[in-house]
This record gives C-alpha cells, structure tokens and sequence, in this order.
C-alpha cells in the first residue's frame, strides 16, 4: 500500500527528521508545534533485520553456526525486542558476542533490554562489555569514545589514528606510533564505526553520543583535559617551532587527509576550546606557555589572519595567558591588524593594552587606519 505524502507533509517529515537527530525521541512525539502533522513510521522491516542478523551470526562463534534452532532462537528473541529499530539489532547482537556456551547466551537473550529505555541498557552493556577488556584496551577504548563524542567536527582515520596515540611526553609520532583503526573499532564494542568512503570515524548513531554525554561522569569525566593534552603536545613538536612564514605557508595549502601531520589542522582549530572546556586545567597548558616554542605566539598569529574555526575565542585566550603578541606576516601586519580586520572588539582591546605595535604595514596600513577604512567604530 503507498504512502500518499504531499509537500507539507515532506517537509514536515524532515523537520521531523533534523530535531530527532538533535534531540531525545520523547521531545519529539511530544512536541506541540508538531500536534496536527502527519506522521510517517518508519520502521525497520523484519525482513532487513533478519538479512543482517543472518550475516552476523558467524561473530557470535563456531557453536552457534552449528546450532540452527539456536540461530532461530537468537533471531526471534532480538526481533521481537527492538520494536522496529534497526540500531537495537545492531547493539542486542553485539551483546551477545563471547558468550562461548548455549547456556550463557540464552540467559543473554532472555535479558535483551526492551522499551523506552532499550537504548540506554544496550549502551550500557556496551560499556560494561568495555569495561572487561584487557587494560590496554579498555583505556583505547575510552580513548576513541573521547574523542568521537567529544571533538568538535568529524575526524578522519588518520586524525584519530594521530589523537589516541600521542603521549604527553611524545616530541614527534611515527607509522609505529599508530594504531591500526581496525583494532581501534574492535575495542569499542560496537560503537564506533568507519565510512569506508570518506575515511572519517563516527559513533554509530546520534543516541550513542547522547548516552555518552549524559554518562560522561561514569567513564571520562576529564575528556575535554586529555583532549587539549594531546592538541597542545602536538603543537609544541619541535618540526613546528619555527617562524612565522614558514607556518603560514604550511597552512595555507594544507589538509588533513595529505599533509604528514594530520592531527595540526584540529590542534591549531579547537585545542585552546577543549583547554578552556577541561574541568580543571590540564598541567600540559602551563607547559605549553612556559615552553621556548615559537608555536604559541604563530598560533595567535595564524587564528586572526585565517580565521578558522574557534579563531576569536583562541586568540582571547592566548592573549589573555600572556602569549607573545610581537608577530609579524609577510605583509607586515600582526595580530592586531587582523582583529581590527576580523571586529574582534575584545582581542583589540586586550592587544592594545598588551602595546602591541601600531606600525603600518607593507601597505603604509596601521591599524587604525584600517578602523577607519572598514567603519569599525566598535574596535575604534
């Protein structure tokens, strides 16, 4: 039987689509600015479910392959527990790995979480199932978990690869540094997967990072500290102590999928954001100011003149720690060019109080000059 949908109704399905990917499933159901709209279902069909179930049986071990009626059984307990979504077949089968005996998965089965509150018992478990590993890779485990929940855009292979591996003491990271993803993804139960096509790595549903967001207390209260730890350890590798023109010149052609140092583009970007986020401030800041790298003041430098993500507010907070703020491009202008350019109000006045120079630049170009060029009374 179709489906007849007229325009309204399109859209308000995809109204529908976006706030459920922002929000919890209950807000959405009870929503009154969406009481009146048609509502389409949509539902995981048993057919699909029992496609997927059969080509992940052979995970669950070699006497479960042998057992037909047991494969029949397994099929029709996480069939009749997910209530038409798709994601929960994916969790409930995953929980169900390891068992080793019939005995130990059926009472497995028999505790399959079912409801409003399936999503979150499955995640849960998910944990739990974290939780049991060896150490080296529980601690992987909640390494990745960090960073897919917690980074601030998608992060590419190689990006993840570089962010779980660095240590606070690493001065550079090698090909024998990294770890392959595909061990990366098989010690976090379930949760994480890769898209083979963009070569990027997500957790595998929107409920995913909302469980743990809610729950970070429980498994990594301290995620935004680690994360600035490892960004500003990079930073400060000696193969980018060096000046100004060089850098800029790095960055300007760079990207993280071709460049040797794939972790520098998210460093530079969000790596004073997470320090600021950190509960408590990570020793690893202190080290990075106090440290002989040219890095912290070519950071400031390069976050007002290229105004990449987070750029005003890392250049505030490099400012406001003290960093050098005597930097100069190959045209001559230095950061407080570039905040009057930008209308950064604040980073000007900070600069202003910090002396920064007011010499002109290769255009005879001060920076107040350009206050009057561009109108920007507020900066004046």
């Amino acid at each position: 039987m179709s489906v007849g949908v007229g325009v309204g109704d399109f859209i308000k399905i995809l109204e529908l689509v976006t706030q459920a990917r922002k929000r919890a499933i209950p807000e959405i159901v009870n929503d009154k600015e969406l009481e009146g709209s048609s509502v389409l279902e949509i539902r995981a069909s048993d057919t699909d479910v029992r496609e997927y179930l059969d080509r992940k049986m052979p995970k669950l071990g070699g006497f479960v392959m042998r057992d037909r009626q047991l494969q029949e059984d397994i099929c029709k307990a996480i069939m009749g527990s997910i209530g038409g979504m798709f994601l929960l077949a994916r969790l409930h089968l995953d929980s169900l790995v390891g068992k080793g005996s019939v005995m130990r998965l059926k009472n497995a089965l028999a505790a399959l979480p079912t409801g409003s509150s399936a999503y979150d018992k499955a995640y849960l478990a998910a944990m739990e199932r974290i939780e049991i590993q060896y150490p080296d890779e529980r601690v992987l485990a909640k390494d990745v978990l960090a960073w897919l929940t917690f980074a601030k855009r998608p992060l590419r292979v190689e990006e993840l690869r570089a962010a779980v591996a660095i240590q606070e003491t690493d001065s550079h990271l090698d090909e024998g540094s990294l770890i392959d993803i595909d061990y990366m993804v098989s010690v976090c139960a379930g949760l994480v997967t890769v898209d083979e096509r963009s070569q990027t790595v997500s957790l595998i549903h929107y409920t995913t990072q909302e469980y743990l967001e809610r729950t970070r207390a429980d498994w990594r209260p301290d995620a935004d500290a680690a994360i600035a730890t490892s960004c500003l350890t990079y930073l400060l590798f000696p193969i980018f102590d060096i000046e100004f023109l060089e850098v800029d010149k790095d960055s300007r052609g760079e990207r993280a999928d071709r460049q040797p140092y794939p972790l520098l583009g998210y460093s530079k970007e969000y790596g004073a954001l997470h320090a600021r986020l950190a509960i408590s401030e990570p020793p690893s800041v202190a080290r990075f100011f106090s440290s002989e790298s040219k890095m912290p003041r070519n950071w400031l430098l390069l976050a007002a003149k290229h105004g990449v993500a987070q750029a005003e507010a890392t250049a505030e907070w490099l400012i406001e720690r003290g960093v050098c703020i005597h930097v100069w491009d190959a045209d001559r202008r230095n950061p407080l060019h570039y905040a009057v350019l930008n209308g950064w109000k604040r980073c000007v006045q900070l600069l202003l109080q910090g002396r920064a120079s007011l010499d002109p630049d290769v255009d005879n170009m001060t920076p107040f000059h350009y206050t009057v060029e561009n109108d920007a009374e507020e900066v004046a």
